[in-house]
């Protein structure tokens, strides 16, 4: 299983733009979801939200991937809500 927490700081030195960048984030999100698959390996790809609840970066991230769960809660969570 590969766990990458978070998208939003990779970059590959192949492609323009800065890490977090819409160019960077569907690039390297899009290399990687091709090598999970090639070698059927779960892959969990892990963005970050803003104080204000939005995605941290490019939305793009939410049309690449298969599932995204919002999970809500307060450090150290007595209870974690996922909202599919």
């Amino acid at each position: 299983m590969l766990i990458v927490d978070s998208i939003q700081t990779l970059a590959s030195s192949e492609i323009d733009g800065v890490p977090g960048g819409v160019t960077q984030v569907r690039e390297v999100a899009a290399a990687l979801i091709r090598e999970a698959k090639a070698r059927s390996l779960p892959t969990v790809l892990v963005g970050h939200i803003t104080k204000d609840g939005t995605i941290a970066g490019p939305r793009l991230l939410e049309h690449l991937v298969d599932v995204v769960c919002n999970f809500e809660g307060e450090p150290p969570p007595d209870c974690v809500f996922c909202e599919p």
